[in-house]
């Protein structure tokens, strides 16, 4: 009886022992939040190959500083790193947090990439560099500043840019990219999803590539 018992007590300690063994090497992160699904990027506007094995998301606004330092510092990085080589396709959706002029800028662009996909990001890196980098809090995004990268980044008229903008003919996108904003929990920009991992600190290349190179081993 005394043998049964103890045979019974290893087994039950060998199945905990594995268990925790198991979740642990499905789950590696210590920080970063993990969601059930990658957000969804079906008509958002990407770069990448698209049967690349791994999806990195930004949620990001024309308005925040920290998104244009993200995009200068960071991205570079990950693209040469990962995207160029055909490992990572790259996401950008709308994340208006900085009132009017964020909306402006959101509408803009999916105005762009509505009509000019191929035009997109040329429109997109045009409008970050055209922040106004001592005054953060300026309302830069004008109709004067979308005019002139419409004309400049893309093949587009401005004036129908402008009158999709006044029309909020592209409130539908935007209407769904707050819903994912909501959906995974997106309070600050930029924020950072590498599948459906949430990075802890965007800034943290180290970070960053650690959570690809676990993905991409996964």
């Amino acid at each position: 009886m005394v043998k049964k018992i103890f045979f019974i007590a290893t087994a039950f300690i060998g199945l905990i022992i594995l268990l925790v063994i198991m979740n642990y090497s499905g789950h590696p992160y210590e920080d970063e939040q993990v969601f059930d699904n990658t957000p969804e990027i079906e008509g958002q506007p990407t770069t990448g190959e698209t049967d690349a094995p791994l999806t990195i998301v930004e949620f990001g606004d024309f308005m925040c500083p920290a998104c244009y330092a993200w995009g200068e510092e960071i991205y570079p990085q990950i693209q040469k790193d990962f995207i160029d080589k055909g490992e990572a396709q790259f996401t950008y959706i709308n994340t208006p947090f900085h009132g009017m002029p964020s909306e402006t800028g959101a509408l803009a662009a999916e105005s762009v990439f509505s009509k000019a996909p191929e035009d997109y990001w040329d429109f997109h890196h045009g409008l970050f560099d055209e922040q106004d980098s001592e005054n953060h809090h300026s309302n830069w995004l004008t109709d004067e500043v979308i005019s002139d990268m419409v004309e400049t980044h893309t093949s587009l008229n401005a004036d129908d840019v402008l009158s999709d903008i006044k029309d909020e003919a592209h409130r539908a996108e935007i209407d769904y990219d707050e819903q994912m904003i909501s959906e995974y929990g997106v309070g600050l920009t930029p924020t950072i999803f590498i599948n459906n991992v949430k990075i802890q600190d965007p800034f943290d290349y180290d970070e960053i590539k650690e959570t690809i190179d676990n993905e991409l081993d996964n």
